[in-house]
């Protein structure tokens, strides 16, 4: 005996329903976006953390291992400088380079971050620019010639972002390690900054992140243009140049990343309006003061 079928009656989405699953979707969207957006800050901030622990350790490597006079047994210098040497023919003056070389045209001390010609680094043949600046400079030997070492991810995007180029390089060094300040060359009497010569490596600045990502929140405007003395190889926080902030942690909150002479780097989070301001926080660092951090405010602890 053949049955009957039964028809049934075909369900839908109600109009309630579908804007339910759409809303759960944007949720999830927004949750995942965030979620990979975080995870790439954090990559990008490890990986310029490592950048700066591998030219601390560089540093501490090449001032082991100088024997070059005058200078036996010292951290390279911040900047490019000419000095005067004395000998049977009286007083000479030879070129001693930085961290990173003076390009060759170079008027000023150090170099600029950004370089009209980015094809200048990879023509083996060039003789100044970015290429010139790089491989002569006292660091390059000592990490294995790697240009990546010199560019933290960030600071390059926001560099290019700016000019579409890419910066040179996204560290500087702390004045006190030497340089013909002002432009003024030669220098004769400064001896360097001796490897074990610090009472507290652990609190003195080597290098920190160049001032390089905008940020209109706390007015860190970044000197991302071709002129001027700052963003160059040296931090000269007695010329209003502070330490960069380009890492953002969450809305209202940037940090930025400090190598140290013993080797180990600190993130730094920006200080709270009304506490230490930027130019203070650098100095303070340069020079090996004991800082504590909380809720936002800075504290010296030899100032108590």
């Amino acid at each position: 005996m053949q049955g009957k079928s039964i028809s049934g009656s075909k369900s839908a989405f109600t109009l309630l329903e579908l804007l339910v699953v759409i809303a759960i979707i944007g949720i999830l969207a927004t949750v995942m976006l965030g979620f990979f957006s975080g995870t790439t800050e954090a990559t990008r901030a490890t990986e310029c953390m490592n950048n700066m622990r591998a030219l601390a350790q560089a540093a501490n490597s090449y001032a082991m291992q100088d024997l070059e006079q005058p200078h036996t047994g010292a951290y390279p210098a911040a900047g490019s400088y000419l000095y005067y040497t004395y000998g049977m023919g009286g007083k000479g003056i030879a070129k001693r380079h930085g961290w990173i070389a003076r390009p060759l045209g170079a008027k000023q001390v150090g170099a600029q971050i950004v370089f009209s010609d980015e094809d200048n680094f990879k023509n083996k043949n060039a003789t100044d620019g970015l290429r010139y600046a790089l491989t002569q400079g006292r660091l390059w030997s000592h990490v294995n010639g790697s240009r990546k070492l010199y560019q933290c991810p960030v600071h390059a995007a926001a560099c290019y972002k700016k000019n579409k180029r890419n910066p040179g390089w996204s560290y500087v060094m702390n004045a006190k390690f030497g340089w013909a300040g002002n432009g003024k060359d030669p220098i004769g009497s400064w001896s360097g900054k001796c490897h074990g010569s610090f009472g507290s490596p652990d609190r003195v600045l080597l290098f920190a992140e160049i001032q390089g990502v905008d940020d209109p929140e706390f007015n860190l405007q970044a000197n991302l243009n071709e002129k001027g003395d700052k963003g160059d190889s040296v931090l000269q926080y007695d010329d209003k140049e502070v330490i960069g902030f380009n890492h953002k942690q969450k809305v209202g909150h940037w940090a930025g990343h400090v190598a140290f002479v013993d080797g180990h780097v600190q993130r730094f989070l920006v200080p709270e309006k009304g506490s230490i301001n930027l130019e203070k926080l650098t100095q303070k660092l340069c020079d090996g003061h004991e800082l504590s951090y909380r809720s936002g405010v800075y504290t010296d602890l030899q100032e108590r």
